[in-house]
């Protein structure tokens, strides 16, 4: 496995909480996982998991939209996006 097969959750003090949260969907890229997960608590932890969804054969993300588009079974909605039209808009924070 990889990490690319993980699930990163967060638990994060106020502080750290607000940093992390304010890298939104682009929080997984940081940790080169397929989905990323923060929420506020007293301490900061970390706990990673293997995901349950299916594995997009373009760019090795686990997601649930994998077989969502009848046109592209094997792919995420995100590679669609990027193969189809002018592509996913990332910001950097």
């Amino acid at each position: 496995k990889g990490s690319l097969d993980s699930v990163v959750n967060i638990q994060a003090t106020s502080n750290d909480f607000q940093i992390l949260n304010k890298l939104g969907d682009e929080l997984h890229f940081l940790f080169i996982s397929s989905e990323a997960k923060v929420k506020e608590g007293n301490t900061f932890k970390i706990k990673v998991t293997t995901s349950k969804n299916a594995k997009c054969v373009r760019c090795w993300h686990r997601d649930l939209s994998i077989g969502s588009i009848q046109e592209h079974p094997e792919l995420c909605n995100r590679c669609i996006d990027n193969i189809e039209n002018d592509g996913e808009q990332r910001k950097s924070v």
